[in-house]
């Protein structure tokens, strides 16, 4: 007999297949990757034009007007790209949800937004460099975590593992705050890449479904 327990435990288990799914083809952490390498070239840019250059007065609202704004292009990206490759290869089935948990998703991104504009805030602060450091940390590291947990991806504690370590890697090599952002943030985006690109390369080995039969061919 079905209790109440065991439909719940098999929704459970139902959506943590279809959330190990949805990054199986690397697409994800391709963009993320990419955004994060886009991200490093600000601080860069900033510390190569100098102190009193145009470039520098306005990096700080470059960069949290990206990191809003840029959380929503990555999700458009991931979005157009899965539609391009990836239901094409392995088909979608989409189950409407209320719509109170869309705008939980939304909020989730919004604010992990923040928290990385926040960062990028306190780095300006010269009495916060090591609660700056281990803000760093501490986000990429429960992030990537919570990811490699609820999808069971051993890539992702590798990146939680990597990207924990980058800030305080910078802050032992003696990185000042612009040139330690480049290297933490250009970093993950290497780490990013080569873990989607190698999930990718793999997901596109797989034989598409067959039309008539919805199985792999």
């Amino acid at each position: 007999m079905t209790t109440g327990k065991d439909v719940e435990r098999q929704l459970d288990q139902a959506r943590r297949r279809a959330f190990r799914h949805w990054y199986e083809d690397g697409i994800s952490e391709m963009v993320i990757g990419a955004y994060f390498l886009v991200l490093s070239l600000f601080p860069l840019a900033a510390e190569k034009a100098g102190p009193d250059s145009w470039l520098a007065r306005v990096e700080d609202m470059v960069m949290v007007l990206y990191v809003l704004a840029g959380a929503f292009l990555v999700r458009w990206l991931v979005q157009r790209g899965k539609e391009q490759i990836t239901y094409v290869r392995s088909g979608y089935v989409r189950f409407p949800g209320p719509t109170q948990k869309r705008w939980i998703r939304f909020a989730a991104i919004a604010l992990l937004a923040a928290a990385l504009a926040a960062v990028i805030v306190f780095a300006q602060v010269s009495w916060s460099s090591v609660f700056y450091v281990a803000l760093q940390s501490l986000i990429f590291f429960s992030v990537f975590l919570y990811l490699g947990v609820q999808a069971r991806l051993v890539r992702f504690y590798v990146v939680a593992v990597a990207g924990g370590l980058l800030p305080w890697i910078g802050q032992f090599l003696g990185l000042e705050s612009p040139l330690r952002n480049t290297f933490v943030y250009g970093g993950v985006g290497a780490l990013l890449l080569i873990s989607g690109l190698w999930a990718f390369l793999h997901f596109v080995r797989r034989p598409p479904l067959d039309v008539e039969g919805g199985s792999h061919a």
